[in-house]
């Protein structure tokens, strides 16, 4: 290895650059999600068991957070800019992904009958184009806002992504 490779590498470590893709650039919200488009989200390790993808990988917001689970869409990234926080590369951190087909188009509530509906929503960051967020909504649709489910269709969702996930990039110890 030559030492200017040796030297780039070496800086490349202690400075990770974002890679060029995964900023916005003037380009706009791309509404539409194919079904077999894959969405991406970091873990921790203790965020699955055995190559498995657990429930606790998938934390809901908060209520009154007008926000959903972040992702990262495949149309627009690699599973490894799924790493990339804010400000800096979150090393040790593994990536899992998803179909949006395995969003659900309506999940009912046993215990209050309420209907839900689950989608992708793209929702690009200056420095994250592929940023995208899944959203939830009660049935019939009629919030402009985030509508965060029961406990038991967020755990029925849960179900459904863990049962159609694939850890792609482990997490580190």
């Amino acid at each position: 290895m030559s030492q200017v490779t040796q030297l780039f590498s070496f800086l490349h470590n202690i400075f990770p650059l974002r890679p060029l893709r995964m900023y916005r650039r003037w380009r706009p919200v791309v509404s539409d999600f194919q079904a077999d488009e894959l969405l991406y989200r970091r873990h921790r390790r203790e965020d699955t068991l055995n190559g498995v993808i657990l429930p606790a990988a998938l934390a809901f917001p908060k209520k009154n957070e007008n926000t959903g689970q972040s992702v990262n869409r495949s149309a627009y990234s690699r599973p490894e800019d799924a790493l990339w926080g804010p400000s800096k590369r979150l090393d040790g951190m593994g990536v899992f992904e998803f179909p949006v087909s395995s969003l659900p188009g309506e999940l009912v509530c046993p215990a209050t009958a309420k209907r839900f509906t689950f989608w992708a929503k793209h929702v690009p960051l200056g420095n994250n184009y592929a940023h995208s967020e899944i959203w939830s909504d009660e049935l019939p649709r009629r919030n402009a806002e985030y509508v965060l489910p029961t406990k038991l269709v967020c755990k029925e969702l849960r179900a459904r992504i863990q049962k159609n996930s694939r850890v792609v990039i482990n997490a580190e110890s």
